[in-house]
């Protein structure tokens, strides 16, 4: 079961009284929101290639490339002990982002595929948010702290490589292995850093792009039809894959 979204949308007074709030709309929180523009531009171009050997073999594929660029403005508002202060931020990043395919087709039954491609996945919208809350501790044993978004977070990008085996038989018969590895930087996770702001030393939480990591395994799959069952009970079949990874 789902909720109806104009149920939620035309009935807060209800859903707030749930949880034990006053009816109509939260106060204000400048801290809380934040506005954000971005421009996108992207130019792209993909060819297709094809050739047969003597020996009956053949080999077909991909090849091309996308490049992107982002502009942003973003404005928020934080506080440092209290104080409301306007932050805003303009960031700029640019990617090219390759892409290669190819597959061998040995007979009508067996081929085997290679394809490489570079990949972006962009930060999470809410992780942007200029705006952090510094704040400095009445208690003198306890370090000044700061928390908030980051509106310098980079795409998080992986190179992607993928080779398999395909072998088909009957209308609709198959089994495959499939290698793969992703290496994978700038991944965006929580973490802390020092910043020094008017002569104060913060222990800043918030989203960074925190060094690489390595995704690699393989995938078995397949599938099969019954269909030496009767007429009416031929169309069943079964799919099943296994995936490991490290």
């Amino acid at each position: 079961y789902t909720p109806d979204a104009d149920y939620l949308r035309d009935r807060t007074d209800e859903l707030r009284a749930l949880y034990g709030q006053p009816a109509g709309d939260p106060a204000w929180d400048p801290t809380r929101n934040f506005d954000a523009n971005e421009n996108t531009w992207a130019f792209y171009a993909q060819l297709k290639y094809g050739f047969d050997f003597a020996n009956g073999m053949s080999v077909d594929g991909l090849i091309g490339g996308r490049q992107t660029s982002t502009d942003r403005e973003l404005s928020g508002t934080g506080t440092v002990n209290g104080v409301l202060t306007p932050q805003t931020r303009s960031t700029k990043d640019s990617d090219f982002l390759p892409n290669f395919s190819a597959r061998l087709k040995v007979t009508d039954h067996l081929q085997f595929r290679a394809t490489y491609a570079k990949t972006i996945a962009r930060p999470f919208f809410g992780d942007l948010n200029p705006g952090i809350t510094y704040e400095v501790p009445l208690n003198a044993n306890i370090r000044p702290n700061a928390s908030g978004g980051n509106p310098d977070l980079r795409p998080q990008k992986s190179d992607n490589i993928d080779l398999t085996a395909e072998y088909y038989w009957g209308r609709s018969n198959y089994v495959s292995l499939a290698l793969y590895d992703r290496k994978i930087v700038d991944r965006v996770a929580t973490g802390t850093q020092i910043q020094n702001i008017g002569g104060i030393e913060y222990v800043v939480t918030q989203p960074l792009n925190l060094g690489s990591s390595k995704l690699q395994g393989f995938e078995l799959a397949g599938q099969v039809f019954f269909d030496f069952l009767p007429e009416g009970w031929n169309g069943l079949g079964v799919m099943a894959n296994y995936t490991d990874r490290k």
